[in-house]
């Protein structure tokens, strides 16, 4: 396993014990200064029972509650022309 960071190792341990002990909630702090750890996060994302929180949003409030909304299936689908209508006006 000499293509595994000690990080990597750590992280997949952890997410090992989580699924074992069934544990509720798990902090992991990830450098994502990495390749690998960029790719592990993203696979991390990936996956139905994992969710992926951060310290400071990427967006604004209101952004982030349309995302998560969305990601719950309440979103309405508009088609483009409705989209862009609501933009320019």
């Amino acid at each position: 396993m000499q293509f595994l960071t000690r990080q990597t190792i750590a992280t997949l341990f952890c997410i090992f014990v989580m699924q074992k002990f069934k544990v509720m909630e798990l902090t992991i702090k990830i450098d994502q200064r990495k390749k690998e750890a960029r790719a592990l996060l993203e696979y991390l994302k990936n996956l139905p029972f994992v969710e992926v929180t951060t310290d400071k949003p990427r967006y604004n409030a209101e952004t982030e509650k349309a995302i998560i909304e969305a990601r719950k299936g309440n979103a309405e689908k508009i088609s483009l022309n409705e989209f862009r209508n609501q933009l320019y006006s």
